[in-house]
């Protein structure tokens, strides 16, 4: 398969000292997987519904791309333009969205039916092709199946508690649907087999990871000041040091990945920065000993920076190797 551009798109909220939801501000950011350039950055209210963002920045789908999103980007609107621009998308479906075997159906597939099929016949998964909103019906593969019980019990525990809090009960409906793994794509079949379709999801992970490095090694969220100049210049300062670090790792992932046929890990990445980060901001006056850092760098990456494999997953590599 292997697109000209693989996306994935994650907010990260960060507020001044100041405790209230008007301080709030939310970070917007995408990036293409597969050339790990940054796509887009921009800083919008902390209280804009992740949804609304979503379907209002959709003017740079092009043709092929690949969008790897969390269900709070993915709006019925979103898919549609995706799919309506020639590209592809594969997401876990929104509890909220209704299913239609045909694009003219009047009622909606219950979820219900679904499980029973899982379980009578003790199937691995199910795979169809439907349609997915009342009135968008955007075509879509749909492939379901069991979530462990762990995951399940803790799916209920998250939404009693945000039932109980606010005075419902959770439907035995929901139960059945959080029984159940939903995927959703229009990655055609021949290109991306069902079984798959998971397993590159889970690359979704590695937007997770950047914004784990930002929060735990840059405090992107951390702030010590209420005046609000001095918030906005701690805050683009910080942003600024991201985005030349991570433009730093890719050239470093690239020179690793050729020369070693290794993956570097971000986290590593930032981790040692954060150790020397003095060094780098001074070689950043000079243009030479810029060079030389960046050659110590690329000689100790393979040792000191190598994505290691976690145990009982699948390696990033052995994950990619499934979109070509």
């Amino acid at each position: 398969m292997c697109p000209p551009r693989f996306f994935f798109c994650k907010v990260q909220r960060v507020r001044r000292a100041l405790h209230h939801s008007s301080s709030m501000i939310s970070v917007q950011y995408e990036y293409d997987f597969l050339s790990g350039q940054s796509l887009d950055l921009r800083l919008t209210s902390g209280v804009m519904n992740d949804q609304s963002d979503s379907a209002d920045f959709t003017h740079d789908i092009q043709e092929n791309d690949l969008f790897l999103r969390d269900m709070g980007y993915c709006t019925l609107g979103f898919l549609s333009k995706i799919h309506s621009a020639k590209a592809y998308f594969i997401n876990r479906l929104t509890p909220q969205v209704n299913i239609y075997s045909e694009r003219d159906s009047k009622d909606p597939v219950e979820i219900n039916s679904y499980l029973k099929k899982l379980k009578k016949n003790k199937l691995e998964y199910l795979e169809m092709s439907v349609f997915l909103g009342k009135k968008e019906r955007v075509p879509v593969r749909i492939v379901v199946s069991l979530a462990d019980e762990t995951t399940y019990e803790k799916r209920l525990r998250k939404t009693s508690k945000q039932a109980k809090s606010t005075g419902n009960k959770v439907s035995d409906k929901f139960k059945a649907r959080a029984r159940l793994n939903i995927m959703i794509t229009n990655v055609p079949a021949e290109m991306l087999k069902g079984k798959d379709i998971r397993k590159v999801y889970s690359l979704r992970w590695q937007i997770e990871l950047i914004f784990k490095t930002w929060k735990s090694l840059v405090t992107i969220d951390e702030f010590n000041t209420k005046k609000i100049h001095r918030f906005e210049c701690q805050l683009y300062g910080k942003l600024i040091w991201i985005i030349l670090n991570l433009n730093i790792f890719n050239w470093l992932q690239n020179q690793v990945l050729q020369k070693n046929k290794v993956l570097c890990s971000v986290w590593k990445y930032f981790r040692l920065i954060q150790n020397i980060s003095n060094h780098l901001i001074n070689a950043l006056k000079n243009h030479k000993e810029l060079i030389s850092l960046l050659d110590q760098l690329k000689e100790f990456a393979p040792k000191i920076l190598y994505l290691e494999k976690k145990k009982g997953k699948l390696a990033l590599n052995e994950i990619l190797k499934t979109l070509t």
